[in-house]
């Protein structure tokens, strides 16, 4: 399996592992994913 340098990518796989331990603040995995957003378009943008 090929891994992107690509935030999106990291994100995803650790919502698909669905991890029980973690609680996830709605808010803050909000920003997070907005940020991972905003760094995916950076990347594709600078392709």
């Amino acid at each position: 399996m090929i891994i992107k340098s690509n935030s999106v990518i990291k994100v995803k796989s650790n919502i698909e592992e669905k991890t029980p331990d973690i609680i996830i603040d709605p808010e803050e995995a909000s920003r997070v994913l907005k940020e991972a957003k905003e760094k995916a378009e950076l990347i594709i943008s600078n392709a």
